[in-house]
């Protein structure tokens, strides 16, 4: 995640100097969502003094946990030719009524890739796209469970290798593969 960090640096720095905004102002994203974080952190203090601040502190460590589970999830197993656009093939999705409503849209993530600036209220379904095998919590759940998650997602690997993969993204997939001593493709690689 701080791989993360750094890149996002980077994006928001790129966004404001093509704007003619000066990257340490108040129209960085990165600063502002600092402030509001430090803002919650002393509402958390105000409220409990410092245990107030760790319950604070235990959230957003929880929080940043099913985040990055939210990701790999929404991008496990699946490639993409460096340097092409990212296409509605390269992130699952679902189009569960449940995890939509409650998700605000997270569940239409192919749609968030390729419109990214679109709030969530009009992001679209994309059925074309790759389907998670179940809906979003179900998902989650079943990714912090290796055996469940493997037993679920694998048959939907290999249904991407068939329906959604192109020839270089398979090639791909294959080169990987021999470098893990895996045989075959998203079969035995997952």
């Amino acid at each position: 995640t701080i791989q993360g960090h750094r890149s996002a640096w980077r994006l928001e720095a790129g966004r404001l100097k093509k704007k003619g905004y000066w990257v340490f102002g108040p129209r960085n994203r990165m600063l502002t969502g600092y402030l509001m974080s430090l803002t919650y952190a002393a509402a958390f203090y105000a409220a409990a003094g410092w245990l107030g601040v760790g319950i604070y502190m235990a959230q957003a460590t929880w929080a940043k946990v099913v985040f990055e589970v939210v990701n790999y999830v929404e991008h496990y197993g699946l490639v993409r030719v460096p340097g092409q656009p990212v296409m509605p093939r390269h992130s699952w999705n679902t189009n569960k009524v449940v995890s939509s409503m409650v998700l605000f849209s997270l569940t239409r993530h192919s749609a968030h890739h390729e419109k990214g600036d679109l709030p969530f209220w009009n992001l679209k379904p994309y059925p074309e796209a790759p389907e998670m095998p179940y809906g979003y919590l179900t998902t989650i759940f079943a990714a912090m469970i290796p055996p469940v998650w493997k037993a679920s997602i694998n048959p939907k690997l290999k249904e991407w290798d068939e329906k959604h993969a192109s020839r270089e993204e398979l090639e791909i997939l294959e080169r990987r593969n021999q470098v893990l001593g895996n045989v075959g493709s998203h079969k035995a690689a997952a």
